[in-house]
């Protein structure tokens, strides 16, 4: 999963190939990140990760683990995230992986 938000977490990019997903990218442009992907339990504890990053807080969550909803199902992500900058814009990119706990 490869995502770009603005500072209002709307998604400005977005590419996914996860196993048994099935999103059209241009469905996902201009919506906002935690209403789709995010369960309502956990806004509260991203958010405070997502406001970090862009109050230059990247050193402390430039991987950050969390639950995402996807196809009516939870799994557990790993994100790389960066923030770049495109003019006096500030954005949020990151990259997801799918979690898997190694035995």
């Amino acid at each position: 999963m490869n995502v770009v938000l603005d500072k209002d977490a709307i998604i400005v990019r977005f590419a996914c190939t996860l196993v048994d997903t099935n999103i059209n990218p241009e469905d996902m442009i201009g919506k906002n990140w935690f209403d789709e992907f995010i369960e309502s339990s956990d806004t509260e504890e991203v958010m405070k990760v997502f406001n970090g990053l862009f109050d230059n807080k990247l050193k402390e969550w430039k991987s950050y683990k969390n639950d995402i909803k996807i196809n009516n199902k939870h799994r557990l992500m790993d994100f790389e995230n960066t923030i770049m900058v495109k003019g006096n814009t500030k954005l949020l990119s990151f990259v997801g992986t799918e979690h898997i706990d190694t035995f």
